[in-house]
């Protein structure tokens, strides 16, 4: 359960009436909030599925996924330039440029096969059907297994310094490694909307742990603060 401090200004509370000595209240400094990043240490914002709750970068990393892999690049670089972590340009050139090569390698192994050729037929109903063959060059599949390689080592780096920033431990029920071999781009996006919620891009939920903002009624001042543990000592 949450506490509340209360402090009350001076000059706000008066002595009653008739006193022989007014004595003033104490003032009573209420503990500082974390301000900034500190709110959103200890957890992550949400669940590693949790894809839905910001739908522009969900949209984005479908297309990443199916379409254009340097978006996804581009979403895992974006957090660690935001922190910090990394210079963004080169978190950019280094997460961008290889997904970039490896799309590029993909598609340039593909559409220059000997075997790959567009091909067109008249179909029973009359209409004429247009599709394109396409067969991977074996020879190139040595180069895209070095650029998936590099791309996961690299992403278990930083997703590790990122978590240490934020004093997240590894949940999930699996450490990062499993966690970016099963669900790579999951993982890129749940880093990306921590990110976004801690630097005030999207309040869309409270900070893990805190749910109520400081106030002021009546002259007091109140302070949400975190139940801190207590010890028990033996008389």
């Amino acid at each position: 359960m949450r506490r509340c401090r209360a402090e009350t200004s001076a000059g706000d509370a008066e002595a009653p009436a008739g006193s022989a000595q007014q004595h003033p209240m104490p003032s009573v400094a209420p503990a500082a909030l974390p301000v900034g990043d500190n709110i959103w240490r200890g957890s992550w914002s949400d669940g590693l599925f949790s894809c839905f709750s910001d739908w522009p970068s969900c949209l984005l990393g479908i297309l990443g996924i199916f379409y254009f892999l340097p978006i996804l690049g581009y979403l895992k670089a974006w957090p660690l330039g935001q922190v910090k972590i990394l210079s963004f340009r080169v978190a950019v050139l280094m997460f961008g440029g290889l997904s970039l090569a490896y799309t590029a390698i993909n598609i340039w192994s593909t559409t220059q096969h000997p075997n790959s050729s567009f091909y067109s037929h008249m179909g029973q109903d009359g209409l004429w059907h247009f599709g394109y063959h396409a067969e991977q060059n074996p020879v190139w599949l040595l180069p895209l297994l070095a650029i998936i390689i590099v791309l996961f080592v690299l992403s278990l780096v930083y997703r590790t310094k990122l978590r240490r920033h934020y004093d997240i431990e590894a949940g999930d029920s699996c450490g990062d490694c499993c966690l970016l071999l099963w669900c790579w781009p999951c993982a890129i996006l749940q880093e990306y909307r921590h990110v976004l919620r801690a630097r005030g891009f999207k309040k869309d939920i409270f900070p893990p742990g805190l749910a109520m903002v400081p106030g002021q009624k009546n002259g007091i001042s109140y302070v949400c603060v975190r139940p801190q543990q207590q010890t028990e000592t033996q008389e």
